[in-house]
């Protein structure tokens, strides 16, 4: 059933089944779209603590001296 919303059972057009692709690797018709409305189990919010965790760079202050 790829060609058909998860959900509802709704047929899609190609061009929704490009789009409409979650990272639950379901896809989903126009009004199931959004995580919130199907209940996603991607969980988004580890995922991007780990992007953030691996691309920032930490950045240390030297200790100004005066003079």
């Amino acid at each position: 059933m790829d060609n058909y919303c998860f959900i509802c059972t709704k047929k899609l057009s190609l061009v929704e089944m490009t789009v409409n692709k979650c990272k639950c690797q379901h896809v989903f018709c126009k009004k199931h779209k959004e995580n919130i409305q199907h209940n996603c189990s991607y969980n988004f919010f580890t995922a991007n603590c780990n992007l953030l965790k691996d691309n920032l760079i930490l950045i240390k202050n030297e200790k100004v001296v005066h003079l």
